[in-house]
């Protein structure tokens, strides 16, 4: 071959190579882009994936109206996916199905170098199907109604406290069939309502009435231990009796006129003086609940039972009569709380002096009470010290037996007159140390319910 040919041949081949080059350089480039951009769309899949998992958490675990549950999915998948990094939210979706709720999400990533096809932006989407699966609770709400509850009007405090509880344990639902919960306010004794009467030993002559401060208000005297403390039906552990408190020479009420009334504070002369309001068993009405605790008042004479109080909290959630609106025992569809609060030491009050005209000392060793008189020496002695430490002992027991049917229990202490003694009975009453405060004022009342309340709601939603 001449030089000729063979320079004219070379440039020939040159220029089949740059075609040849050419041809390939531009799927080369697609393939180089693509593989970028698919690696910084799997970064953006995998980024919205955590963050529709997290949300479907949330719906696992949130209540209220579908339209609500959207709102805070929305708002989750979006704090949880930054969009200072890569890609954009265009969409947060949720599809509920009975107790099934499908969350999905959307996002958009602008091409790094696939926009020179004509390839602006892909779009990338995820979903995740959860069991929203809610538990009930049931709720014993056990407040003391003790008459040192006047002291700077704490029973005030109480009532927003148990309300804000209520509101946040209700969230913004009026009437909720998961959520049940009772009223049982305590002094010296707990009134258990119409609802006990068949249960309650009757007096010749005397019936009960709501509205007749002489006849019989709803309080009883308990049955002897370990019965006081127990929830046995009463083929096991008897009737309870009527407190009735007779006429006597610390409460006159036959020969001088009654006085009947919180107002009248241990001036009180009738036959149910230290009887508090009736127990609410447990309801799944909020407004109902509501008025309830925002007609609490204190009611003086006769000192503070918690024992007693307690017990019938206890009670009130139990499917064993005398209330029966309770779910079994066991049922891995409920759970049973107890949040009992306190102002003052367990024991029986010094005897009152309110007979009027006669201010002669007092014979009796104590007001009555749900332990009847100290001088009946129902807890075994007539010692008011030894009486005392009875009925803390009581306490402790029946603490014991409530979180052996695995009932959570929660206890509140409030202000600064509790001594330490009952601070420590309180402390070891509740199911751990978490679930046991000592609230020194009222704002603290108020925080630690409402505290209480939100914890309720997320325990009753099971992940």
């Amino acid at each position: 071959m001449s030089i000729l040919s063979f320079r004219q041949f070379w440039v020939e081949k040159q220029g089949n190579a740059a075609l040849v080059f050419g041809l390939f350089l531009l799927p080369m480039m697609a393939a180089i882009g693509m593989s970028v951009d698919i690696a910084r769309l799997h970064l953006v899949k995998t980024r919205l994936g955590y963050a529709v998992d997290a949300a479907g958490l949330a719906a696992a675990s949130s209540h209220g109206t579908e339209s609500e549950i959207e709102q805070r999915l929305d708002a989750f998948v979006r704090a949880n996916f930054s969009e200072d990094q890569l890609g954009e939210i265009t969409s947060v979706d949720a599809v509920f199905d009975g107790n099934f709720v499908t969350v999905s999400a959307s996002a958009r990533l602008e091409t790094s170098i696939m926009f020179l096809f004509d390839q602006d932006e892909v779009v990338v989407s995820v979903e995740n199907e959860v069991l929203r699966e809610t538990k009930g609770v049931e709720v014993a709400l056990v407040l003391d109604t003790t008459g040192s509850m006047w002291t700077g009007n704490n029973y005030l405090a109480l009532r927003d406290a148990a309300t804000l509880f209520l509101n946040e344990i209700y969230g913004d639902d009026n009437d909720n069939d998961k959520i049940r919960v009772s009223i049982v306010p305590y002094s010296a004794s707990v009134n258990v309502g119409a609802e006990a009467i068949p249960y309650v030993n009757p007096i010749s002559g005397v019936s009960y009435s709501t509205t007749n401060p002489l006849q019989w208000k709803g309080c009883v005297f308990e049955r002897p231990y370990p019965h006081d403390i127990q929830d046995t039906t009463i083929e096991v552990g008897g009737r309870w009796g009527m407190y009735y408190w007779r006429s006597s020479l610390d409460n006159y009420w036959t020969t001088y006129n009654y006085r009947y009334g919180y107002n009248y504070g241990t001036s009180q002369r009738n036959p149910n003086a230290g009887c508090p309001q009736s127990i609410m068993p447990l309801s799944t009405d909020r407004v109902a609940l509501t008025t309830k605790v925002q007609g609490l008042f204190p009611w003086s004479r006769g000192g503070t039972m918690g024992p007693l109080g307690l017990a019938w909290g206890w009670r009130t959630l139990s499917e064993a009569p005398p209330f029966t609106e309770g779910s079994p025992y066991g049922d891995p569809e409920w759970r049973k709380i107890i949040v009992m609060m306190t102002d003052g030491d367990n024991m029986y009050s010094s005897p009152s002096y309110v007979t009027y005209p006669y201010y002669q000392s007092n014979p009796y060793r104590s007001d009555m009470t749900g332990y009847r008189r100290l001088d009946d020496a129902a807890l075994g002695t007539q010692n008011w010290y030894t009486a005392r430490s009875r009925i803390n002992q009581r306490l402790e027991e029946v603490c014991n037996l409530i979180k052996e049917q695995d009932i959570t229990i929660y206890t509140v202490t409030f202000t600064s007159s509790i001594d330490q003694t009952t601070r420590d009975y309180y402390r070891r009453c509740a199911s751990d140390d978490a679930k046991y405060t000592y609230a020194a004022t009222q704002e603290e009342l108020r925080r630690t319910f409402q505290t209480i309340g939100g914890e309720l709601s997320n325990l009753r939603l099971t992940r």
